[in-house]
């Protein structure tokens, strides 16, 4: 009995201090029965936990065939015996594995076609007695799907990406899906013309487009017209066209141009196939040539692409011209261009691990960015391949793009000059300059005015008013002639110009020239505009007609001595419109719509866009239209616009196939020019506006009372490009007691609000002022103290630093424009 006391009392203390588990088997003898007994006893703690080989954890395989594997581990009891058990998940809780193997001896499993996707997985281990233990999870995406996106941006002053913007540039469909078209407008695979000889023009790629008429009467360059919007965003849009003529002397001029947002981007006229003036009449061409255009400063959503070829002169010696492979998939760029790679892996895949380029072929370099060295930097063209790797390997398809690097700037302009001024215009001069150095063809100008109580010595380029949508540069040494509308009377102006290519490199800064605008309130030509014609009607009735005004000037004109008149039956007639105490505000729009019974919710204009006039005798002309702007002085009626020519539009599309039907006004060129002339209007093509503006229902589109958008995308852009933009001045007085603000060039905005923020001993300090009235003034002042003010006592500020003006003006059709300014 001592002996089994001895006994249980050790096993007792075994149970207290947690000694390690075995099992024992011993044979004792009971002195009271005289038999022999046996006691056993089992391993109580669990195998210690697996460890995990492969995959590692948190990795990434395209592998289709995966090999998990672990250690074999062991236990604290001497005679355990351990299996395992695999476990796949497809989320990290296990609570429905995808896979649970029976325990086994086995130390891996192979998955054979494992599918795509994120997985966890462990391994347990057990004894025989039921003990178990689990490793820790490990993380595995399996991905054999290659990266989904991968873009090429350049930066310089400018961030741009390197993609196609545009849908069927290549017209390799049968038909022109994404573009809209007018007058002869044809996709061809190739195309035949006799000479006398039979001439065979291919395309370049394996179809092209061509605008105009070869053969027969030919079209006018305003009748032929290709058109199309796409997004903005790109770095560069180029094209390949070959412009043939048969004219001379040059009479077409232009016979091939191209505007983007409205704005002249490129023309050519017959000196350009025909330069020592032959008239045999002979088709000759450039053949197919690249024209290519920096996109870095276009900040619009949309830009609208327009194409015209055809004659000028007359319709009986034709010009016209082939186009393809229109993109925006192509680079020019500065010597100084940084190249930067960026991308995404498809949702669920394993990440990108790093970016790879060949730059002309000289084998691949891992990186995102590049440039600023040879080879990129060198004059010339060259090839950049790009790709993406992700975690699990996958490589993305190679992209090739072409990039142009010029690094030779246009030559400096020294010869601007001013030809003539008016009480609010300046026409400028200046000769051509090339694009590199004294050769070819610059891409843009960069025309910038202040004004000046005395001379031009304080003029500072940076600072001053920017001239907007300014006519594409000329060849090398042509006379360019600029009308700078929307200036001040009685007022001295100091102008200057710079210029650049296409990558863009810029030009130093021109001559700066001084002029003063003439005095007076006269009305001169030009001061208003007739600016928007919807000409055909609308999906009601072609009666449902409208004109919109725009006033140039930054002042309020009186109307009451202005009249309109029309062409009828070939002579032109007054139009009883009576103007008669109406008035147009500083850079505003004045609307006139045809009464008969669409004056208010009849109309398919929005109920929003009130006309000011409803008059029943406006009746526009679809065939003979020609509508002219006078004012009298009081004795004399002086035309101050005209309207087109007083032939069949050809601007405005208006197109009554059933199932087809389209009302697109004719809207003025953003520099106005000469109304007769058809280069200086364009067809709305804004999808945007048939929301914007009209009751729905019908393809209608234009801007009434707002500026015409195809020039000004989007509708956000409200401020008139020509005129002043508005600007704030902040000053802090001597004694940092006071701070004073002037805001200049707020004629077209009725109203502001402004947030003034600083700091006095680290503490922050504001004051804030809600719509305040503008009133149609030029400019507004106001000085504030900077003080903290209790009960009618106020303590200046000390220490004031970080002094920060933000200023919100708002115009006429609710749109807000941001000013700031910190001292």
């Amino acid at each position: 009995m001592k002996k089994i006391f001895i006994y249980l009392l050790f096993l007792f203390l075994i149970l207290i201090y947690h000694q390690p588990v075995f099992y024992t088997v011993s044979d004792y003898f009971d002195e009271s029965n005289n038999s022999s007994n046996v006691f056993s006893t089992q391993c109580w703690e669990a195998p210690l936990s697996p460890t995990l080989i492969a995959p590692n954890n948190n990795s990434s395989t395209n592998a289709s065939d995966v090999n998990f594997s672990w250690q074999s581990t062991t236990s604290s009891c001497p005679i355990a015996v351990i299996t395992y058990r695999f476990q796949l998940d497809d989320a990290n809780d296990f609570t429905s594995p995808l896979i649970t193997t029976p325990f086994s001896n086995d130390l891996s499993y192979f998955y054979n076609n494992i599918p795509e996707g994120e997985y966890w997985w462990r391994v347990q281990a057990e004894d025989q007695y039921g003990n178990v233990s689990t490793s820790e999870t490990y993380y595995l995406i399996v991905d054999r799907t290659t990266p989904f996106s991968i873009s090429l941006s350049i930066t310089g002053s400018y961030t741009k990406k390197i993609e196609e913007k545009i849908i069927n540039g290549d017209f390799e469909t049968s038909d022109l899906s994404g573009w809209t078209s007018a007058g002869n407008v044809e996709i061809l695979s190739s195309d035949v013309i006799t000479d006398p000889d039979t001439i065979v023009i291919p395309p370049d790629g394996s179809r092209m487009v061509r605008i105009g008429n070869p053969n027969g009467s030919g079209n006018y360059v305003w009748e032929n017209r290709l058109m199309g919007s796409f997004d903005a965003g790109a770095k560069s849009f180029s094209l390949n066209y070959n412009f043939f003529s048969r004219d001379y002397n040059p009479y077409d001029d232009p016979g091939f141009f191209i505007r983007l947002n409205g704005q002249e981007i490129f023309k050519l006229n017959t000196l350009a196939v025909n330069p020592f003036d032959q008239d045999d009449e002979l088709a000759r061409s450039t053949g197919w040539s690249e024209f290519y255009y920096d996109l870095s400063n276009h900040s619009d959503s949309k830009i609208n692409l327009s194409l015209y070829a055809g004659n000028t002169g007359d319709q009986d010696v034709q010009s016209w011209v082939y186009v393809d492979k229109i993109t925006t998939y192509f680079v020019s760029a500065p010597a100084h261009a940084i190249y930067t790679l960026t991308g995404d892996d498809n949702p669920g895949g394993s990440g990108i691990n790093h970016f790879e380029y060949n730059i002309d072929g000289l084998g691949w370099q891992d990186g995102n960015n590049f440039g600023n060295t040879p080879p990129l930097s060198l004059h010339g063209n060259h090839t950049i391949q790009y790709r993406s790797v992700d975690n699990a390997g996958n490589y993305s398809p190679i992209y090739t793009v072409r990039v142009i690097t010029d690094n030779i700037s246009p030559n400096n302009i020294n010869d601007l000059a001013v030809k003539l001024t008016t009480e609010n215009t300046v026409t400028l001069t200046w000769s051509a300059p090339g694009n590199d150095g004294s050769t070819g063809r610059a891409s843009q100008y960069d025309i910038r005015y202040s004004s000046t109580s005395t001379d031009c010595s304080g003029f500072n380029f940076d600072t001053a008013t920017k001239v907007e949508k300014i006519p594409s540069p000329q060849e090398y040494g042509k006379t360019e002639t600029l009308e700078v509308l929307g200036l001040n009377p009685q007022t001295k102006y100091c102008f200057a110009i710079k210029s650049a290519d296409e990558a863009p490199n810029w030009s130093t800064l021109s001559n700066v020239v001084l002029t003063e605008t003439t005095s007076g309130q006269v009305i001169n030509v030009g001061d208003i505009v007739i600016n928007e014609l919807m000409w055909m009607g609308s999906s009601i009735s072609n009666a449902d007609e409208w004109i919109e005004l725009r006033n140039m000037t930054d002042r309020t004109i009186d109307l009451s001595n202005f009249k309109l008149t029309k062409l009828s039956a070939g002579s032109e007639q007054d139009m009883a419109i009576s103007f008669s105490g109406k008035s147009i505000a500083p850079q505003g729009y004045f609307l006139i719509a045809n009464g008969n019974s669409y004056a208010g919710g009849d109309s398919q204009l929005k109920d929003s866009i009130t006309p000011d006039i409803w008059d029943n005798s406006l009746d526009l002309s679809n065939t003979t239209l020609q509508i002219k702007l006078y004012w009298n002085d009081g004795t004399t009626d002086y035309i101050i616009d005209t309207a087109w020519n007083g032939e069949t539009p050809t601007e405005g599309l208006y197109v009554t196939t059933s199932g087809q039907e389209k009302y697109y006004s004719m809207e003025r060129t953003s520099i106005p020019g000469d109304g007769t002339n058809p280069l200086n209007w364009y067809t709305c093509i804004d999808e945007a506006s048939t929301i914007d503006f009209f009751d729905g229902g019908a393809d209608e589109r234009g801007t009434p009372r707002a500026p015409n958008r195809s020039e000004n995308e989007p509708l956000a852009h409200q401020k008139l490009l020509l005129r002043p933009k508005p600007a704030i001045n902040l000053t802090l007085s001597d004694d940092k007691k006071t701070v004073s603000f002037a805001i200049k060039n707020i004629t077209n905005y009725l109203k502001f609000s402004y947030e003034l923020t600083y700091n006095s001993y680290n503490q922050p300090k504001g004051v804030i002022g809600s719509d305040v009235d503008l009133n149609g003034i030029t400019e507004y002042t106001k000085q504030i103290d900077l003080a903290t003010c209790s009960a009618d006592v106020c303590t200046y500020d000390k220490n004031v630093n970080n002094i920060k003006l933000v200023i919100i003006l708002i115009d006429q059709h609710g749109k807000k424009t941001k000013l700031e300014k910190t001292l």
